[in-house]
Order: C-alpha cells, then sequence, then structure tokens
C-alpha cells in the first residue's frame, strides 16, 4: 500500500483542528522551558538590583567624600579671605584714594599677605590680588609683572560682589585678571572689602579682594581618586561650567541646563538616558557654594557581571526547547500524525474529487488496529464511489447534448443582436464624425484669422523695429554729440568770462589803441546780448536732452512692441512696466480724446510671455480710447488704470468712461470676428486673441463690466507663478 499524501492542509487547519497535537506541545513547554525561564530571569533581576545597589552606595560614599574634600578646600580659602580683609592695615591701604603704589607700600602689603598665607596649606594657590576702588593694585603671586589686568573681567567680578548677598563669591570658572600670569584660566573667589564710614556709621565697599586657584592643582588631585572602574567623575560650578572632567578638553565648557534641573535635593541618584545609552548617575549637591559633584557609569557596565546569569538561563531553555521538540515529534509521528490522516479522511468523504487511500500500519498497539478497521471501511467506500462515477457519467452525456443545443441556438440570436448593434454604432459614428468635421474646419478658419493677425502684427514689429534701430542710431550720435557740444560751450563760455574780466582789468588804460578796442568789444556784446545769450544756454541744453530722452523713450517702446513676433518663452515680467510702455505706443491714439490716471501697486513679478500680455494691454487700451472718441464728448475722456495683488494673483483693472457696451454684445466680445466697428475699421479679433492669451495660455481670468454710456472695466487676473520654468518655450 501506497502512504497517503495529504493535500490542502493551511496554517489554520493545523492551529483549530489539530487541537490534541497543540495541546500536547504546549503541554511540554510550560513543563519544561518556562519554569527554567522565570527561575533564570528572577535570578538575574535579583542580581542586577544588588550590583546596582552596591555600586549606588559606593558612589554616594565616594560623591560625598569627593564634595567634604571640596568644601573643606573651599572652606580654608575663605578662611584665608576673612583673615586678609580684616587687617586693619590693607583696609588703611585701600582707603587711599590715589590710584598709585609706593615701593614701600606695596612691599608691605605683600609682606602682610605673605605673614597670612604662611598659616595656611593651599598648594594650588596662584594669586591674591588687592583692588582698592580708585585703582590701586597689590599682588601676591605667580608674576611680578601684574600691571596688565583685564579690565572687563575685573568690572564683572565686582559687580558680581557687589550684588551678591554673601561675602565670599565663588565665581568658579574664570579669565585670570592678570594678563600675563601663565595660568590664563583659574577658580575664582572674590570678597568686597568694606569699612564703617564715620559720617554714616555703616559699610561702604573700599577694595576688592581676588583670589585665584590653580586650575592644573584641582585636577591633579580628583585625577588621582579612587574612581570606581568604568564611571565618570565631573564637578560643576554654580554658572554649569565643567570644573573637572577626566577629559581635560571638557573642562570650561557648559553643561545642559536642564539636565542639571534633574539633579534636586542635597543627594540623588536616577537613571537617565545618555547619548542613546541607559546610564547610572549618582550627585551631590552642595547647598553653601551651589556646586555639584556627579558620577556616571553606563547600565551596561553596572549589569555585566549579571548578564552570565542571563545567557546561562537562556542556553538551558534553548536544550530544554530541542529536546521537548524532538520528543513531541517521535510522539507525534507514532500516535498523533494517524490519528489526524483518519480524521482528515473523514473530512473528505464528502468531497467527489478527494483521493480516499488506504493508511499505512506502522505499529501493531491499539493505534495499529484502529488504522486496520479505518481501511476497511474506506474499501467499502470506493466501491460504492465506482457505482455513482458510472451514473454520473450517463447523466453528463445526456446534459452536454442538450446544452450543445441549446448553444446554436443561442449563438444564432447573439449573431443577429451584434448585426443591428454594429448598425446603430456606425450610424452614430458618421453623425459624430459629421459634426467633429464641421467644428474641425470652424477652428482652422478661426486659427487661419489670428494666425494672419499675428502675422500683421509680427510684420509691424518688424516695421517698428527697424525705425527703432534707424532712429536709434542717429539718435546715439545726436545724444553723444551734445554732451561734447555742451562741454565745448562751457569752456567757451568760462573763457569769454575771462575775457570780460581782462577787460574790467585794462579799461582804464591810457592806451587809445585799448580803449578803442575795449569800447568795440562793448558795442558788439551789447548788439549780440552776449550775456543773454551765456544765461540762456544752460536752459537750452537742459530741453535738447529732455527731447533726447522723450525720443529715446519712444525708441525703447518700439523696439518692445518689435518683440511681440519673437519666440514665446516664459520669463519674469514686470506688469507695471508693461502699461507703461503700452502706454507710450497709444500715446497718440490717446492724448486728443482722454487723460490717463493711473495707480500702480507694488506689485511682484510675475511668471508670464511679456510680449503676450503687452499685446493684450495695448488692444485694451486703444480700445477704451476708441470708445471715448466715438462718444464725442466735448471735454476729454478719462482712462484709469490700477493694478494690484494678493497672495496668488496680480490685477490690472483698465476703466474708462466711454461709450459702454451693451448686454448683447457683452456676451460675444470675445468671440473670434466680432466687432461693433465698422467695415476696415476693425478684424474683430483683438479680444478673441486677448482671451486666449490671458485665460489659455496664462491660467488667467479676463471680466468685462460696462454700462451703456458710463463706461466699461476691463479686469486682468494673473496667477503670480506658473506651473511652468521660467525660459521654457509654448508651441505657439
Amino acid at each position: 500500500m501506497k502512504k497517503l499524501r495529504l493535500k490542502n492542509i493551511n496554517l489554520s487547519n493545523l492551529i483549530f483542528n489539530h487541537s490534541l497535537k497543540i495541546t500536547f506541545a504546549l503541554f511540554l513547554l510550560f513543563a519544561t522551558i518556562l519554569p527554567l525561564l522565570i527561575g533564570g530571569i528572577t535570578s538575574y533581576v535579583i542580581s542586577e538590583q544588588t550590583v546596582q545597589e552596591e555600586v549606588s552606595d559606593f558612589n554616594k560614599a565616594w560623591i560625598s567624600k569627593q564634595k567634604d574634600y571640596m568644601e573643606l578646600l573651599m572652606q580654608e580659602v575663605e578662611s584665608l579671605m576673612e583673615n586678609i580683609a580684616n587687617i586693619d592695615s590693607i583696609k588703611n591701604v585701600l582707603s587711599n584714594e590715589t590710584n598709585e603704589t609706593d615701593y614701600y607700600t606695596n612691599l608691605s602689603t605683600q609682606a602682610t599677605i605673605g605673614y597670612i598665607l604662611s598659616g595656611y596649606n593651599l598648594r594650588g594657590l596662584v594669586s591674591i590680588d588687592l583692588i582698592s576702588l580708585s585703582g590701586a593694585h597689590y599682588h601676591v603671586g605667580d608674576t611680578l609683572d601684574f600691571k596688565s589686568v583685564d579690565q572687563i573681567t575685573k568690572a564683572k567680578l565686582y559687580i558680581d560682589a557687589l550684588n551678591s548677598s554673601k561675602s565670599i563669591v565663588w565665581e568658579g570658572l574664570e579669565d585670570n585678571i592678570n594678563e600675563n600670569s601663565t595660568h590664563q584660566k583659574v577658580i575664582t573667589a572674590t570678597k568686597l572689602i568694606n569699612k564703617i564710614d564715620p559720617e554714616t556709621l555703616k559699610e561702604v565697599p573700599i577694595g576688592l579682594l581676588i583670589i585665584n586657584y590653580n586650575l592644573d592643582s584641582f585636577y591633579e588631585h580628583f585625577i588621582k581618586s579612587n574612581f570606581n572602574p568604568g564611571s565618570t567623575f565631573i564637578i560643576v560650578d554654580s554658572d554649569r561650567s565643567i570644573l573637572f572632567h577626566p577629559d581635560k578638553s571638557l573642562i570650561g565648557s557648559k553643561v545642559d541646563a536642564e539636565f542639571l534641573n534633574n539633579l534636586s535635593g542635597e543627594n540623588g541618584a536616577f537613571v537617565k538616558t545618555l547619548n542613546g545609552q541607559q546610564t547610572f548617575i549618582v550627585y551631590s549637591n552642595s547647598t553653601t557654594y551651589g556646586w555639584t559633584v556627579l558620577s556616571y557609569i553606563p547600565m551596561d557596565v553596572l549589569t555585566a557581571k549579571a548578564k552570565p546569569i542571563r545567557n546561562y538561563t537562556f542556553g538551558a531553555a534553548l536544550i530544554c526547547f530541542l529536546l521537548t521538540s524532538l520528543y513531541a515529534w517521535f510522539l507525534s509521528k507514532k500516535v498523533l500524525i494517524p490519528i489526524n490522516n483518519m480524521t482528515m479522511l473523514f473530512k473528505e468523504i464528502g468531497d467527489p474529487n478527494a483521493d480516499l487511500k488506504r493508511l499505512d500500519v506502522e505499529t501493531n498497539n491499539e493505534i495499529g488496529e484502529l488504522v486496520k478497521w479505518f481501511n476497511t471501511f474506506m474499501e467499502s467506500l470506493a466501491e460504492k464511489k465506482v457505482v455513482e462515477d458510472k451514473l454520473k457519467i450517463a447523466y453528463e452525456e445526456l446534459e452536454i447534448r442538450v446544452s450543445e443545443r441549446t448553444i446554436e441556438l443561442e449563438n444564432l440570436n447573439a449573431t443577429l443582436n451584434e448585426d443591428i448593434v454594429k448598425r446603430k454604432i456606425v450610424e452614430e459614428k458618421l453623425a459624430n464624425r459629421t459634426s467633429e468635421i464641421q467644428e474641425t474646419l470652424e477652428k482652422l478658419k478661426a486659427t487661419q484669422n489670428q494666425l494672419i493677425e499675428r502675422e500683421k502684427l509680427a510684420g509691424i514689429g518688424q516695421l517698428a523695429a527697424g525705425v527703432a534701430h534707424e532712429i536709434n542710431n542717429p539718435l546715439g550720435f545726436v545724444s553723444s554729440n551734445i554732451s561734447s557740444l555742451e562741454n565745448y560751450v562751457n569752456s567757451f563760455a568760462v573763457l569769454i568770462k575771462m575775457y570780460q574780466k581782462l577787460i574790467q582789468m585794462v579799461s582804464n588804460s591810457k592806451d587809445k589803441e585799448i580803449t578803442l578796442l575795449i569800447n568795440e568789444i562793448s558795442i558788439y556784446e551789447a548788439e549780440k546780448s552776449l550775456n543773454y545769450v551765456l544765461d540762456d544756454l544752460e536752459e537750452l541744453f537742459a530741453d535738447v536732452k529732455e527731447g533726447l530722452e522723450r525720443v529715446s523713450k519712444i525708441v525703447k517702446s518700439l523696439r518692445m512692441f518689435s518683440w511681440m513676433d519673437k519666440e514665446m518663452i516664459y520669463e519674469a515680467y514686470d506688469l507695471n512696466g508693461g502699461i507703461e510702455n503700452s502706454l507710450l505706443i497709444a500715446k497718440n491714439e490717446i492724448k486728443y480724446y482722454a487723460t490717463v490716471e493711473q495707480q500702480l501697486a507694488d506689485i511682484p513679478e510675475i511668471v508670464a510671455i511679456g510680449s503676450e500680455v503687452d499685446q493684450v494691454l495695448l488692444n485694451i487700451i486703444v480700445n477704451a480710447a476708441h470708445a471715448i472718441k466715438v462718444k464725442d464728448s466735448d471735454s476729454l475722456g478719462l482712462i484709469k488704470i490700477t493694478t494690484a495683488n494678493d497672495d496668488n494673483f496680480v490685477y490690472c483693472i483698465i476703466e474708462d468712461n466711454g461709450t459702454g457696451i451693451t448686454d448683447e454684445n457683452l456676451k460675444n466680445i470675445f468671440n473670434p470676428f466680432f466687432t461693433t466697428k465698422s467695415v476696415g475699421d476693425g478684424t474683430g479679433l483683438g479680444l478673441s486673441v486677448s482671451y486666449d492669451i490671458i485665460v489659455n495660455q496664462h491660467h488667467g481670468e479676463i471680466l468685462v463690466n460696462s454700462t451703456m454710456d458710463s463706461g466699461t472695466i476691463f479686469t486682468i487676473k494673473l496667477p503670480i507663478k506658473q506651473d511652468i520654468l521660467i525660459g521654457q518655450q509654448i508651441d505657439n
């Protein structure tokens, strides 16, 4: 007998239908692995907590010891400062209002300080400085040249001492006020030296005592301390500056204020993430001086000794899992799989496509007997299935014959229906095609006329460019020569005035020939009005330059107009400048019939085809002038042009007080070839082309509002930005 091959067994069947196998496997897992995991994890957690508590207690005691040493050092420095400040001879020296120190006073003061200092063992002391309010400076320390003083640091130390409520102010890490000292960064303490004012009987400051402590000595003491392996020890002053760190490059840097805010109370310990790593932090705050001593160590270092417990636990669990899985597989193969196979075959008995085969008898126990009885049952079912299959085949052959005849009739009917539908579709397509051809002919006609109009404008533009070029050349000669001529004439005017001055100087000459020549010159000056001519020359040259400038602007506008036939390229465009150019070109059309009022706002540049927008502006402005002309009023009309903008658009409003447009004509003004002008005066394409430029090419809007006999308002709305790159050309 062949072995049974099970088909279509998915994960859901294994999970939900084979409960005996899953229950047995789960029982083995819970009975062996779970207790081991619970015991191992519990041991790991307890050992981790024990190590953490031991390190915490050690670090707290060690941190407290270092803080006590630091405070003892600071107290010894404070004792020295109090002794120096209470010496009457020092107070008398500082009370002197002069800023000069004599040799004897300086030597005596240094001796007094040295005598007091001999009673203290301060190995890291750098210098002691006494500074009076008048500027006198007494120094005992590492340098004899103490005349060069950092005035900014000195002023800061004095202000801090004056504003502090404490007798002695520990500044922490500061610049050494003695610029010639070899120790530029020192730990500084300051104390105001006061004296009783005999008039007010109040203490008044007479000087400042500054003691600087060596930062290197501070570092050398703490670097030799017995650190906990893997931990980092830091001392921070009240200004968040690091006074000690094993990494010398970090001394003087600032500690994050948010981090220091977590160090509340006098002592404490907590876990915080630093640089992406869980870190155990122990700290002690000096309530007296505001300094903080702290130590931190990564949690990985703390728990390193407990990790073998975790590793052994997971290793033992893995071995148990493998042994349990092996036993479960063996038991499943001998007991559960045969039962499962019989169950699956029982479920497939109702499926006609099921492959109902005999099962192999692999054991002689109760499971083997059960398999034998199951095979007997399956054989009887197989015989029954053979008979049923023969009956089914006969029935299916009859069904096939009936279906074939039915399909033949349905195919004939479908063929007739398809012919009718195809005929209707062809008729509809023919009608649509005829309509499309008619519409295309109309569009081609409109496009042809627009192209003719554009060619005319292009020809005018080329003619304007030629005229502008021809005018521009002699205009350049005249502009250049008029400047030279003005310089020459000015030179002659200066020379004439010098001659006139010379005549005045020799007018009293007794030489008859000179006197006669002077009289002739005076008569000639009077006849030719030479003084008037000299005074009028400046105004004449100004008028000539103004005329040349006006001609230059006209030429420039003609050249701008001539660019209308160039390639249509999007570029940065100034709408206000386009209005100015259009008004200059249309000036001759406007000046006899209307005045122009401009209210141009400070609007941003837009992305547009400048020559196309200029054509739209020129068309609308010229139409406004013609509307005022047709009205035939006794007074000049008004064309008002306004610009504005919002976040996304700029607006140009062109308003006239001409004849206006009727409601009937207002609906058709943008249609090609529609015009209200007489034959020969217009093509009817100006506003149609304008609409195409603004709406289709620039994705804007052109709106019209008109009232008969009152005028018309055109509003042009253009987007500031386009969905196209500057410099990109579009198909014309």
